[in-house]
């Protein structure tokens, strides 16, 4: 009996000490999966933090290229308004031109005008006269001009105006709206000038019979 006690004793002791360093080692095992808890918590919070930023940088690329391009297309439209309103400038300053001679006896002026740099020659014509070009680079003008009768200006080539969204054919005379006169002369018909880097220099001479000269 008294053997059954002690080791019955003898297990207790070892129990509580088993016990004891198990209670002993609890925090330190919970420790460790608590550390390995919190970097998995990290590095998913890591992931997606690296996709928020992912994000962002994509989102940022696609609003600058937008920029970009409406940037684009925005200056784009004003260089082409630009260019369209050339053609008609054009022709209302050399209007204005033409009867600031024409109202002067002997006068004579040198102008230069601005026009679109892809014009070759500024023409004059008298689509009611005999009309021939004399330059081979001016080749079938007399042919494309006969379409637009009763015009005595003309951008060659033709076209180039029609793509800015104007027109390559104008109407010089002087005189008022309702009383328009014919006060415009050539040396030759076709009398054309040859543009150079987007300008056009031409000779306004008013020789007494109240017509005015371009050469």
């Amino acid at each position: 009996m008294l053997k059954i006690t002690r080791i019955f004793i003898i297990y207790l002791f070892f129990k509580r000490r088993i016990f004891i360093k198990f209670s002993e080692t609890m925090p330190a095992i919970q420790k460790f999966y608590n550390a390995k808890n919190l970097k998995q918590i990290m590095k998913k919070r890591g992931k997606k933090a690296q996709l928020h930023l992912s994000f962002q940088f994509i989102l940022s690329l696609i609003i600058m290229a937008v920029a970009l391009f409406v940037g684009f297309f925005v200056i784009n439209m004003f260089l082409d308004r630009a260019e369209q309103t050339k053609f008609g400038l054009f022709a209302t300053d050399l209007k204005n031109q033409v009867i600031e001679v024409w109202q002067t006896e002997e006068a004579s002026k040198t102008i230069t005008l601005d026009i679109n740099k892809n014009i070759d020659y500024v023409c004059f014509a008298n689509l009611s006269q005999r009309c021939s070009a004399s330059l081979s680079s001016l080749e079938g003008f007399c042919r494309q001009a006969s379409l637009y009768t009763g015009n005595n200006l003309f951008f060659y080539p033709f076209g180039i105006a029609e793509k800015y969204d104007s027109q390559s054919y104008w109407k010089i005379q002087c005189g008022t709206k309702e009383m328009p006169k014919e006060c415009v002369s050539l040396e030759e018909n076709p009398t054309c000038i040859k543009a150079e880097n987007g300008k056009v220099r031409m000779t306004l001479t008013n020789a007494g019979n109240r017509l005015v000269v371009i050469s």
